[in-house]
């Protein structure tokens, strides 16, 4: 045997032999340096051998960086002579090659390029690789004078750019070159050649025939984009990243030898817009070229998949066609792709019909698209659901039906049997209909009444709103019975329990007790006693003025009235008999006060009750016969001077007297009467500011005016306050309108468009009350507000609770930094006026200055504030 023969000896030959093979490759790739025509030849605008170094570390291993440091070596002591800064150079090109390498390796990184994140990992890599290489050459430049200071920025994004582009275009190439990969691409070798040819002849059109020094044609490189995208999805791996070297090349030359879009008079921005535009047209290619990879192998996937899905869908169709039951396949959106015959006998159509058709074609049942969607939803994140609905025969007629649906996951399809439960159904609605529910009026009977009634009391302790208990008894009924006879008295309770449950809300019960007795149930009315109480009797007077319609029962004319009793209730302490007892009462006082009429059981809620109807009749005239005054209270700045006021309604009452605005106020609200109320305060105020203005003491007074929520979402409420302004001829500056939170939530966008109107006119706005409402401060910043009013619950235990004192501090802060004034109500001391001021409020209202004052007054004590 030979020496070389022995296996040894052939491997360290081969080895060797390897390793020149790779300094040959890297020698010669270097060789073809395209250097830029602007500055230092040591630099190369596309440097192929770090692409060449990195698929040779990948493919063989570190190994192999002798061969990889050679040809650098040698590569670089042909640029020139001198040995030191040749090896400084290889030395720091080929350790940039090994850490990209190690990167990857640790990214566990696959050179096949068949996901897109190893096109992101070789990027990333890359990127810091170069780094490395392009650091350490430019400092060894630098440090044997051969690259001068002011070049080393352009230089260093020189090196680093050429480099990283070299690996993009190289190390894909070299990692992919096999026998497949080269029998695939010749075997499109014609439209290839074609995609090279048109290539070139948009290259040369771009890059050749197209010079602007001023880069205004640039855009047009990009319109090789599409031939990119036509390379990475036809070619494969191996064909692609050949094919991007031709547009590369094409570019780099063009801009080497002065040519193309980035060949521009600002030479370094041209070289970094190329650099850029070969980054994106090789992240792109092959970006494309793994997703189109990744397409091809979920593609190869799905077919397996669906081949044994449709082995496993023979057997269990043969199994489904034979059973009993009725059957449903279903795809993901709620539609049937599968039936059996039973379903078709049990439904009444076709198998054709059915197929296709969505399953709430089938369902009796209303619901919107959205909570069919949810309900397939969550049967697909349970697995499976089981439920009864209602479907309708092709015939009309109902069928109850019992679901068991299953999601399969492995055949993304939705399974569902259908058992017909229609007799038993059926006999449980008949045994339940005769337990609770009186069989003429097909009311809630006694039964049916006490268990809701009890539910009822329950959930008023837990919310803490009040029910009512409505019991009426038909007037002189027994008369009717009597001389009409028990028919005529049947329809004439069957027409009454018509018009009770028309004048009753959605979530309100109406029973029959026996005879000429009905009960209604209210619930959720109000928390507050005394306004629970007049909506219950709202609804009763509604009923009452039903019943007292005239009815005719066979061709014949009867009228009816109705005695009703009213017991309200907020929590289960009382038992359901003693409340029904309650409201028995009361229906027999309403019998005995002369029928036909409504009482509470309560004397003292009755009487309360009386006084509020007998405040709120007053009320609605109060404005026609003028017994509003506006009385005035004074706000000062920290230097004691008058800078305007707010105006406060109050109600003169020739026999009631003064009545407190907490008395009225909230009763014209719930009315509505606040609108035309709140109007003439609007217009009063604008006629004073009017009056002000023409002298020169209080011209340039402010006045405040209180605007409730129902008043300012009037659609004319805009119109209302220019029509105010106009007619008063007052200068909209000195016109102040205080809002409360409540009143901009909602439609937070149409109250800012409402707001911005009037301020358009010149009118000011103010948050009054701040700080005890629910607002978001992220809608308070878009509040096109002038003014913040500190609530006077946070003014009053300023000097000795730190809670309130922080509150304060934080709004006055608050309104700094959102430009805003602020001003304090409830001002009663010295010492929390001191503390305002030192912490940045420098505006005040409250009794320290002044109370509320009728205009006449106020305006002589003006002169003493001015």
């Amino acid at each position: 045997m030979l020496f070389t023969e022995h296996p040894v000896v052939q491997d360290k030959f081969r080895f060797v032999a390897k390793l020149l093979l790779i300094a040959l490759a890297y020698f010669i790739s270097a060789q073809l340096r395209i250097t830029p025509p602007y500055f230092d030849t040591h630099i190369t605008l596309i440097w192929l051998p770090t692409g060449i170094a990195v698929a040779t570390l990948l493919r063989w291993g570190y190994a192999y960086w002798p061969g990889i440091f050679l040809g650098a070596a040698a590569s670089n002591f042909s640029i020139d002579a001198s040995p030191l800064l040749d090896i400084s150079i290889a030395l720091g090109n080929t350790l940039g090659s090994m850490l990209t390498v190690w990167l990857l390796r640790r990214l566990k990184f696959h050179g096949a390029l068949h996901r897109a994140r190893d096109i992101l990992f070789l990027g990333l890599a890359a990127a810091v690789g170069v780094l490395l290489s392009a650091s350490g050459g430019i400092s060894s430049l630098v440090l044997f004078g051969v690259l001068s200071i002011q070049n080393v920025g352009t230089a260093w994004l020189s090196w680093w750019a050429g480099a990283f582009v070299g690996v993009l275009l190289t190390a894909p190439l070299l990692l992919n070159i096999s026998r497949a990969e080269l029998s695939l691409l010749w075997k499109q070798r014609m439209e290839f050649l074609i995609w090279c040819m048109t290539t070139l002849a948009g290259g040369g059109v771009i890059f050749v025939l197209n010079n602007d020094a001023n880069g205004n044609s640039m855009p047009l490189v990009f319109m090789l984009l599409p031939l990119v995208v036509w390379l990475a999805m036809r070619f494969g791996t191996l064909g692609s990243s050949l094919g991007l070297l031709l547009p590369v090349f094409i570019a780099i030359m063009a801009t080497r030898y002065g040519m193309g879009p980035f060949h521009i008079q600002d030479t370094q921005q041209g070289l970094l817009l190329m650099w850029l535009y070969l980054v994106t047209m090789l992240t792109i290619g092959l970006m494309v070229l793994a997703l189109q990879a990744e397409r091809n192998r979920a593609e190869k996937e799905l077919k397996v998949a669906l081949q044994h899905e449709a082995g496993a869908l023979n057997e269990l169709r043969i199994m489904l066609e034979r059973s009993g039951e009725g059957y449903w396949k279903l795809d993901q959106s709620g539609h049937i792709t599968e039936v059996n015959d039973a379903y078709c006998h049990l439904s009444g159509y076709a198998r054709d019909e059915i197929i296709g058709m969505h399953l709430g074609k089938f369902e009796t049942i209303e619901q919107v698209p959205e909570a069919a969607a949810l309900h397939i939803q969550h049967i697909l994140d349970q697995g499976y659901d089981r439920f009864e609905t209602i479907h309708r025969h092709r015939d009309g007629h109902l069928i109850d039906i019992e679901v068991s649906v299953s999601f399969i996951t492995e055949m993304h399809c939705l399974i569902a049997f259908l058992h017909d439960i229609s007799q038993r159904k059926q006999a449980e609605r008949d045994i339940h209909q005769l337990a609770f529910y009186d069989p003429l009026t097909q009311l809630a009977n006694r039964r049916l009444l006490m268990d809701r009634l009890q539910r009822a009391m329950v959930s008023s302790a837990r919310n803490g709103q009040h029910g009512a208990l409505l019991l009426l008894d038909l007037d002189h009924f027994k008369m009717i019975n009597d001389t009409q006879g028990h028919a005529t008295g049947d329809l004439l309770l069957i027409e009454v329990t018509r018009r009770l449950q028309n004048c009753t809300r959605e979530g309100d019960s109406v029973a029959r007790l026996g005879g000429d007795e009905f009960v209604v149930l209210l619930e959720g009315l109000s928390s507050q006693q005394d306004e629970a109480a007049i909506q219950a009797d709202r609804i009763a007077e509604n009923i009452r003025s039903a019943l007292n319609q005239p009815y005719l029962l066979n061709d014949y004319e009867f009228n009816s009235t109705p005695s009703i009793g009213i017991a309200l209730f907020n929590s289960h302490q009382e038992s359901v008999e003693i409340l029904l007892k309650h409201a028995d009462v009361a229906m027999y006082q309403a019998k005995s006060d002369g029928r036909n009429s409504i009482r509470f059981f309560d004397p003292k809620m009755q009487t309360a009750l009386e006084i509020r109807i007998a405040m709120e009749t007053d009320l609605r005239h109060a404005l026609e016969k003028q017994q509003f005054r506006l009385y005035y209270q004074v706000q000062m700045d920290n230097h004691g001077k008058a800078i305007g006021a707010e105006v406060l309604l109050r109600w003169q009452q020739p026999e009631r007297g003064f009545v407190f605005p907490d008395q009225f106020i909230p009763m014209a609200e719930e009315t509505g009467l606040i609108v035309p109320i709140g109007l003439w305060v609007l217009a009063t105020a604008c006629e004073k500011l009017k009056t002000w203005q023409q002298n020169v003491l209080t011209r340039d007074l402010t006045l405040a005016v209180n605007v409730s929520a129902k008043q300012f979402h009037q659609p004319d409420f805009v119109e209302q306050v220019s029509r105010a302004l106009l007619e008063s001829d007052a200068n909209p500056s000195h016109l102040k309108l205080e809002l409360t939170e409540s009143a901009v939530l909602g439609n937070i966008d149409a109250t800012i468009a409402k707001m911005q109107q009037i301020k358009s006119l010149g009118v000011r706005f103010s948050m009054d009350d701040f700080g005890t409402g629910y607002s978001s401060l992220q809608y308070l910043k878009r509040l096109p507000l002038a003014q913040i009013k500190i609530d006077k619950s946070f003014v009053l235990d300023i000097t000795n609770n730190p809670d309130d004192a922080a509150i304060v501090q934080t709004i006055i802060a608050m309104s700094k930094a959102l430009g805003l004034n602020v001003i304090a109500e409830g001002v009663e001391t010295d010492a929390q006026r001191a503390f305002l001021d030192q912490h940045g409020c420098h505006a005040f209202q409250g009794y320290l200055f002044s109370k509320p004052l009728p205009v006449e007054e106020f305006e002589m004590r003006l002169s003493g504030w001015l």
